[in-house]
């Protein structure tokens, strides 16, 4: 029997140290707010450490064309505007502003989680990619995210729009976007170049509109990068102004802080950081106590021991009554534990990084408790606890 308490000691620890273990927590793998400039300068960089890198038409000689402005903010004291005019021009006649992120989440098989804030002081004129991937070396477009006027001439409203493959015609979702309200686009890609592997998930203020696009996401083999600003299809006689702020991505979802939906207007709040933790996990019922057994001469031993806590989670003791000491010679009644986990706490305290915290942990209460008391709680949550009480009492 020694031996077998010591073996069920160990398991107990095995589990214990297996449920409690901390998971592997993923962590933001990039940030641009801007914050780091000051107001008049170029939104991209080509200095190590960057937010952004140069992209296309930053500049046309003297004038700025993204360029770190105070005007309008989504969070901080600066944000990055963005304006294109009809000679800022680029191959395969575009007119095209643009700054450039090389992520390093692109490649086959990996999972990119990416959001950004976006705002407009006017309807867009004309079509204009505000957001999108291509690929390096190769530069080939892989999917993007546009807006356009809603209605057959400027000014009648704005929307936005979804689509996987190179600069494709048709949205596979839309939306209304208002003008001179920040608005957060989130972006989760699944990378492949298999179309049937390859997905993608949209969030659009908070709101998840799109889910598992299927599509191949990697047009080849070579990583991508995340464009934004105003790139048109064509030239246009026409200047379009786009405003951008607070991006984040990483490998999770959580590394977006997606919004709450309904509090754009007002700069969002990070989904992810509530007042309140998730629930905890309820404790286990307790058993009832082993049966006393008779004293060696008296009279016969309580016929069963305690019963074991109620099933509100709340700690057991840890023995069952004695058995009856009424017999000349002294009892030989054992005693019982009881094999209730410790109840597990109703809220989990929240994260330090705003993301809720897990709720209380259970069972694994009862590792101080004596030796077989803490076995019957590994047996009891196995299943196996009327096996061994029938051995014992096979033995006395």
């Amino acid at each position: 029997m020694k031996n077998f308490v010591r073996s069920g000691s160990v398991l107990l620890a095995f589990l214990c140290s297996t449920a409690l273990a901390p998971r592997a927590s993923a962590a933001v793998v990039w940030t641009a707010t801007f914050e780091k400039n000051k107001s008049g300068d170029v939104c991209s960089s080509g200095a190590a450490g960057a937010e952004f890198s140069p992209g296309i038409n930053e500049t046309k000689g003297t004038r700025i064309n993204a360029q770190v402005l105070g005007e309008q903010v989504h969070g901080g004291a600066l944000a990055c505007k963005v304006t294109v005019h009809p000679d800022d021009t680029f191959t395969f006649g575009q007119n095209r502003v643009d700054i450039q992120h090389k992520s390093t989440l692109t490649a086959e098989g990996m999972d990119s989680y990416l959001s950004g804030y976006y705002m407009m002081p006017a309807d867009a004129q004309v079509r204009n990619e505000i957001g999108f991937y291509e690929t390096l070396t190769s530069s080939s477009n892989a999917m993007d995210i546009w807006v356009a006027p809603k209605g057959a001439t400027a000014g009648t409203g704005t929307t936005i729009n979804f689509a996987i493959g190179f600069l494709p015609m048709t949205a596979s979702w839309t939306a209304d976007f208002k003008i001179g309200v920040w608005h957060q686009i989130g972006i989760h890609v699944h990378w492949s170049q298999t179309a049937t592997v390859g997905y993608a998930d949209i969030w659009f203020d908070g709101v998840k509109t799109v889910t598992m696009l299927k599509g191949k996401t990697k047009p080849d083999g070579n990583p991508l990068f995340y464009q934004t600003g105003l790139h048109r299809r064509n030239t246009y006689q026409v200047t379009d102004v786009i405003y951008f702020d607070d991006f984040s991505e990483g490998d999770t979802e959580a590394d977006m802080h997606i919004m709450v939906p309904g509090t754009g207007t007002d700069g969002g709040t990070p989904a992810d950081g509530g007042a309140t933790g998730a629930a905890g996990a309820s404790g286990a019922a307790g058993a009832g106590g082993a049966t006393g057994t008779a004293g060696a001469t008296g009279a016969a031993g309580s016929t069963t021991g305690a019963a074991g806590a109620s099933p509100t989670g709340a700690a057991g003791s840890t023995t069952g009554a004695a058995g009856s000491t009424t017999g000349a010679a002294g009892s030989t009644t054992g005693t019982a534990g009881s094999m209730t986990g410790a109840a597990g706490s109703t809220t989990g305290a929240a994260g330090s990084t705003g993301t809720a915290s897990r709720g209380g942990s259970s069972g694994c209460a009862l590792a101080g408790a004596p030796r077989e008391a803490s076995l019957f709680a590994v047996l009891a949550l196995s299943g196996l606890a009327g096996v061994v009480i029938a051995r014992r009492r096979r033995r006395n």
